[in-house]
């Protein structure tokens, strides 16, 4: 039994950036060490950037992308979704590519048994040395989310992408609302070399904006009460206009959202069954 993960690869890191390439291809590995294949999305300016994961990675030629605002071509995870669907597997993970996954064979098991019909989410530990031990917890978010044909059926994430603040809570939050079963994996799991962020609050906004647009739509097709779709709209509203600043001033907005991804975390976590 495997899990087919999906991520998306930095082109050509220098070695001082985020550990170089070597950092990012030990984590790949591990990725299909642990779930046994590994599919990397990538626009057509990126992919002769990334050859140093290819023994443990297929990467998947998205074709051209027009300019990007953003430092890379971020890939939309919307046409990820889409394009698991198309495949004939039936159980798939979602990972950044700086996620060293240290689980053994057993673990792996127990993970694929229940994410066949639920969600897996993996909070990272931040490190110095990926190899052994992991430090402190980020408990903020989550890096790899492991899950099958259901989720993928009831979640979209249109918008949202690999890079992207809010693509980690989105997956959970709206199987959740479907009504599909949450698992926390071990702590420790998953270990994260330490480095600066590297979204801007523009594309902090842009990803707030696009989780609300999912919600709302999975809101109006499960047909949840008026109050909850209000207020997915109202949030996203808020995200894409920043019309929130002319009242409480610019700061605001991201207090809001902060307090808000805080709410979304102790959601996930309240509702998620340790393993």
């Amino acid at each position: 039994m495997r899990a087919l993960v999906a991520t998306s690869l930095a082109p050509r890191l220098a070695p001082g950036e985020d550990g170089g390439d070597a950092i990012q291809s030990m984590c790949v590995r591990s990725l299909h060490d642990a779930f046994g294949a590994v599919a990397a999305f990538n626009y057509a300016e990126e992919v002769a950037g990334v050859p140093t994961a290819a023994p443990f990675a297929r990467v998947v030629d998205l074709g051209p992308r027009a300019g990007s605002p953003f430092r890379r071509p971020l890939v939309d995870l919307g046409v990820v979704m889409r394009h698991l669907a198309g495949t004939g597997e039936t159980l798939f993970a979602l990972a950044n590519s700086d996620a060293y996954v240290a689980l053994d064979a057993g673990e792996v098991a127990d993970v694929l048994r229940v994410a066949r019909d639920g969600v897996v989410v993996f909070q990272r530990h931040e490190t110095g040395n990926l190899a052994c031990g992991h430090g402190p917890a980020y408990t903020q978010g989550y890096d790899v989310v492991v899950f099958g044909r259901p989720a993928l059926e009831a979640v979209t994430l249109d918008g949202l992408a690999f890079g992207m603040p809010w693509w980690d809570y989105a997956l959970p939050v709206m199987a959740l609302s479907a009504g599909l079963p949450l698992y926390r994996g071990r702590p420790g799991a998953v270990r994260h070399a330490s480095h600066d962020p590297r979204w801007s609050r523009e594309l902090w906004r842009d990803g707030l904006a696009a989780y609300m647009a999912n919600l709302s739509r999975q809101n109006a097709r499960l047909g949840a009460p008026p109050l909850l779709r209000a207020m997915a709209d109202v949030t996203g509203m808020l995200a894409r206009t920043h019309a929130i600043a002319p009242l409480y001033g610019g700061e605001q907005i991201y207090e809001f959202g902060t307090m808000f991804a805080l709410f979304n975390v102790a959601a996930i976590e309240r509702a998620a069954t340790p393993m």
